[in-house]
């Protein structure tokens, strides 16, 4: 029987794609209103700050667009030759101009809802586990709407390492009080999320992306989960 549903946020609860162009669209306006920097000057620094951070970080920090924003004022401090500081004034506001788009587009994905509150009405619990940082994956929930849903929550940041590492899954089995044998991971990346459950041996439920259109709708992973359990609409 499976008492608890471990999943996957962004990409499985609601499309990534949308919501990280619309961000990224925002973040490029702010930089050319702040220093005159073309879309495509943006687009190369953004990639080159990105690969930099990532490079140097091996910790869950790496997906930190705050990081992103200081690296590239940084570079761009650099390269210009000025005298003066660079504008680090400035990368909290284009952290903000990413993420309060990026948290507009956010719509979540048809049956996100009633899986995870079916899913609970019938005694099971639910967790979240994630890469990022803590603090934005609270606000994409609350965006989305479904905190109220959620039992547990475990980004990568608190245990220092991503999916498929085995720390997320088993704190957040911990946290729900349920044995990881009796979990199930619901996610769309096979990497992360089919390699964290294989390397559990836990049922994975591979979610369907609009982007690749491989895998489960969400409604379909409730039907298999009320079939295993036994459960009845």
């Amino acid at each position: 029987m499976i008492r608890a549903l471990l999943l996957d946020l962004d990409d499985t609860l609601y499309e990534y794609g949308p919501c990280e162009v619309a961000a990224r669209g925002a973040l490029a306006e702010r930089f050319e209103s702040l220093f005159g920097m073309t879309r495509d000057t943006f687009e190369a620094a953004f990639v080159a700050a990105r690969k930099r951070v990532k490079d140097r970080c091996h910790t869950p920090s790496m997906h930190s667009r705050l990081l992103y924003a200081s690296e590239m004022l940084h570079t761009l401090h650099t390269s210009t030759g000025a005298s003066t500081v660079p504008a680090l004034h400035a990368a909290r506001e284009l952290e903000e101009a990413y993420w309060s788009t990026y948290l507009a587009t956010m719509r979540p994905r048809p049956h996100a809802h009633a899986l995870l509150a079916d899913f609970r009405a019938r005694g099971g619990k639910t967790a979240i586990v994630t890469d990022l940082t803590l603090q934005i994956q609270l606000r994409k929930l609350d965006a989305l709407g479904l905190l109220p849903e959620v039992d547990a929550l475990v980004a990568s940041e608190e245990v220092g390492v991503d999916k498929p590492a085995r720390a997320p899954f088993e704190l957040a089995a911990r946290r729900l009080g349920v044995d990881l044998a009796a979990c199930a991971m619901v996610g769309d990346n096979l990497d992360k999320d089919g390699k964290g459950a294989d390397s559990l041996a836990i049922p994975f439920y591979h979610a369907r992306t609009d982007a690749t259109g491989i895998g489960l709708s969400l409604e379909e992973i409730a039907e298999d989960v009320f079939r295993r359990n036994a459960w009845t609409r």
